[in-house]
């Protein structure tokens, strides 16, 4: 069934040009299979060429740092927004995406919604803050789920 998916996306990216954008939520998903991790290597590297821009999203960078195709997706992203880090995953980021110890010791105590962006050689202080609407689309916390089905 993933192969059919992966399948699908690559085709609807050979149409006429066209800015368009593939998000792999969830990425660590994609990656523990063979296949998913050389489709999106492949994605990764041939984007740009197609007009798309590839955005993927996991809650462990080492999701996709503890591969070969792994870091090369990686490798080849402009941006990267790296949010709080866990402890035992702070070095290894720190090492993939050059972090001094400062920008190391942020991540691990920045708030909620607070992180680094990434470009080039640039790095700066990042703060998502998300109208209502949007948080409402966003929103996984059971408590506020819960609260918004009985209000419907």
């Amino acid at each position: 069934m993933l192969l059919l998916c992966l399948d699908a996306i690559w085709r609807s990216l050979e149409g006429p040009l066209r800015r368009r954008c593939v998000l792999v939520d969830e990425a660590w998903l994609l990656m523990r299979e063979p296949a998913g991790a050389r489709f999106l290597f492949r994605l990764a590297k041939s984007a740009r060429k197609r007009w798309c821009g590839l955005t993927t999203v996991t809650q462990d960078a080492g999701d996709l740092l503890s591969s070969e195709l792994g870091q090369s997706v990686v490798a080849n992203s402009a941006t990267q927004v790296l949010l709080r880090q866990a402890p035992q995953a702070v070095e290894r980021v720190g090492e993939a995406f050059k972090l001094s110890e400062g920008e190391r010791r942020y991540l691990l105590s920045c708030p909620t919604g607070q992180g680094l962006l990434l470009t080039g050689e640039e790095r700066v202080p990042l703060r998502v803050v998300a109208s209502s609407e949007e948080h409402a689309l966003v929103t996984s916390n059971p408590a506020e789920l819960a609260a918004e089905e009985e209000l419907a």
